[in-house]
């Protein structure tokens, strides 16, 4: 058993009780059995909400919507091909849902991003369960609503990528350890063990680094590691269950694929990537705090005290394993050669309880001057208000988007919602300060996924491209192609590096359309036998112009 001068069992979930003068909405429901429902509801609207208004282009959402509509397709469920070929970048658990996606709902944007909204959704209601059983209630409802403030993160959970499925399993693995130890109770034990095993199918050994750092910087930190604790973590039958949800795959894909596939990722999508920039996505090491950050916009801004409060309050042990989660996952990011914003999200919702638990002490306190909130809220409002100002000049340079600059006026909602907040602060009215940012970035995240991305859809050159191409047709790729084709065509489109093996191919076949962009396209025109073009259209947000060749 743990020592009892490090955990002890919460017998009370410190409900604060409130007075008539604050008995606003936000209030109400901090002391009422409808904050969870509140939070649901807002959620699913959050996560699910036009989820299927616009078509898969990302180029990791095409890639691994098109590998799981492979794997569906040939009843091979161990052996992950894109196009036909191995794809070693991730493991299988997010095609598996995606598989049932499709099963469900067809092939198609719904089915392929359904399960990720899914665990969105998990993801808000466990932080909050667990931030409940901890800490005061309040604490719990507004973690809960800035994470749902978050448009980083909703978008993370709208995606047909792994990561959804990373952070709900890496979340649930390090609050169920910290619940064996802190009730004590080890079902829970059996909880974390099986759920860093998913993590581990999600996306690999970097679950085995986030959870086994961040628990092991807590037990250093609160001086828990002794005999006793591990023996009551039953590392052994852990390390057993673990294996048993984790060996059989990497077990049979590597006996598949004769150890290429286990090679590949390895070396390639884990050591490589680590080592240095792969695909150009480097960066500074402070880059990772930044992208936390703007990641936790617009509740980012008080990070400062709020970590500092949080500092303060360390003798709550979950606060000194939400600190512990944030300093393993931007620590070790910082350190990796390969940076991407969605490295971040596994410690975004130890963020938000950080954020959560320094707003629920200010309510408390009703003390706004001691952090100099009004003022941290001016600087806010008037940084916001280059939001919708530097996209419109930004769409103003980019041609192929000229008609969308429109949508930036959506964007006036942030320092609007930031004024009301700083107006509401001069009057200590915590409750519409706290309520007008969470407004206005769920009125703009609602705003791009029911305007703003379908009208950006529209532009979409892929989707403008496939109209061009008879199904009939044979489709073949020069050197590159956008891996949304895959999708949308669901047949192989085999792809020639060389110019003579193509014209090779034409010689014999007819009603051949040829992808390749730009970079490529003066190959085709000075051939032999030039083919005529079809059709051309810029990328969106790249300097890649996509084209279509016909013979």
């Amino acid at each position: 058993m743990p020592s009892t001068n490090l955990f002890s069992v919460f017998s009370e979930l410190g409900t604060t009780k409130f007075n008539g003068s604050r008995a606003h909405w936000l209030a109400a429901f901090t002391q009422s059995s409808g904050q969870l429902p509140m939070v649901t509801v807002l959620g699913i609207l959050l996560f699910f909400g036009k989820l299927a208004g616009w078509d898969i282009y990302i180029v990791d959402e095409a890639k691994n919507a098109s590998c799981a509509r492979e794997m569906l397709e040939k009843g091979n469920w161990i052996v992950p091909t894109f196009n036909d070929s191995l794809r070693a970048q991730k493991p299988p658990l997010h095609y598996y849902f995606m598989a049932l996606g499709y099963h469900i709902f067809g092939i198609n944007e719904l089915g392929a991003r359904f399960f990720s909204s899914l665990f969105g959704l998990l993801t808000v209601v466990v932080m909050y369960l667990f931030t409940k059983r901890f800490l005061p209630v309040r604490v719990a409802f507004l973690s809960s609503l800035v994470l749902l403030s978050s448009i980083h993160i909703i978008m993370q959970f709208r995606l047909a990528v792994p990561d959804p499925y990373l952070i709900f399993f890496v979340l649930l693995s390090i609050f169920s350890f910290y619940a064996a130890l802190a009730i004590p109770n080890r079902r829970f034990l059996y909880l974390a063990y099986s759920a860093l095993g998913l993590a581990v199918l999600a996306k690999g050994p970097i679950a085995l680094v986030i959870v086994g750092g961040v628990m092991l910087l807590f037990l250093l930190y609160t001086k828990a590691i002794d005999r006793s604790t591990l023996q009551w973590l039953m590392p052994l039958y852990g390390i057993g269950l673990f294996l048993l949800i984790v060996l059989p795959w990497y077990i049979a894909v590597s006996v598949a694929t004769d150890g290429e596939w286990i090679r590949r990722f390895v070396f390639q999508e884990n050591l490589s990537r680590f080592m240095a920039p792969m695909e150009g996505h480097g960066g500074p090491w402070w880059l990772m705090t930044i992208l936390m950050l703007t990641g936790m916009l617009p509740f980012s801004f008080f990070i400062g005290p709020a970590l500092y409060m949080a500092w303060k309050q360390r003798s709550d042990n979950l606060l000194v394993l939400a600190i512990s989660s944030i300093v393993v996952v931007v620590g070790f990011f910082s350190v990796s050669g390969t940076k991407l914003p969605t490295y971040i999200g596994p410690c975004l919702p130890f963020v938000a309880i950080i954020l959560g638990n320094f707003l629920n002490q200010l309510w408390a306190s009703g003390n706004l001057k001691q952090f100099a909130i009004a003022t941290t809220l001016l600087v806010y409002s008037l940084l916001m208000v280059g939001l919708p100002v530097g996209l419109y000049l930004f769409l103003e340079t980019q041609e192929h988007l000229e008609t969308l600059q429109d949508v930036s006026f959506f964007f006036i909602v942030i320092p609007l919602g930031g004024i009301v907040s700083w107006l509401a602060a001069l009057r200590h009215n915590l409750e519409v300060m706290i309520g007008s940012l969470v407004i206005s970035w769920v009125t703009l995240s609602l705003i791009a996924f029911f305007v703003i991305l379908p009208q950006l859809d529209k532009l979409n050159p892929v989707a403008a491209s496939l109209e061009y191409i008879p199904k009939q047709a044979q489709l073949v790729s020069y050197k590159r192609f956008h891996p949304a084709f895959a999708f949308y065509w669901q047949k192989p489109i085999v792809q020639y590096q060389h110019i003579d093996s193509l014209q090779q191919y034409v010689r014999n076949t007819s009603n051949t359309i040829i992808l390749t962009d730009h970079r490529f396209s003066p190959e085709l025109d000075s051939a032999k036998v030039p083919p005529s073009l079809l059709y051309e259209q810029s990328q969106l947000f790249e300097p890649i112009r996509i084209k279509l060749y016909t013979y």
